[in-house]
């Protein structure tokens, strides 16, 4: 009964340190890559708001694309926004509507020479009036 006991006591039982260390390894990268990227996306969702706010508005005392652009930035600035530069936002006008999109790219530092590069690219319609 003793050498039966001894030989199971040298099985292991549960996991071993190497792929516990391997393991944490990989939850501090995920979220390491969260961590970067999360800011990113958050920017992203304000400049949405910040376009669906202006297409629920209409474009009530924008007299041409340029007071667009200019009121779509100025949403931006208030929101916090700093990813979006005035060339990222190019309007179009037709008879009825305002079609603004807002396409842009941005660099997040991940470590050493790694970066990460996301790029984005939304599209609204304003009406005129």
């Amino acid at each position: 009964m003793t050498l039966n006991s001894s030989i199971n006591m040298n099985k292991q039982k549960g996991i071993g340190l190497l792929s516990l260390l391997f393991i944490l390894l990989l939850l501090v990268f995920f979220a390491t890559v969260v961590v970067k990227l999360a800011p990113v996306y958050i920017n992203d969702m304000l400049v949405q708001r910040s376009m669906q706010d202006m297409a629920r508005t209409g474009g009530k005392g924008m007299n041409g694309p340029i007071d667009v652009r200019n009121n779509l930035m100025k949403r931006l600035t208030v929101n916090g926004v700093t990813h979006v530069k005035t060339d990222d936002i190019s309007v179009i006008k037709d008879a009825l509507w305002y079609e603004v999109n807002t396409s842009y790219e941005t660099r997040v530092p991940f470590m050493m020479n790694l970066s990460f590069l996301v790029m984005f690219n939304e599209t609204i319609e304003v009406p005129v009036r």
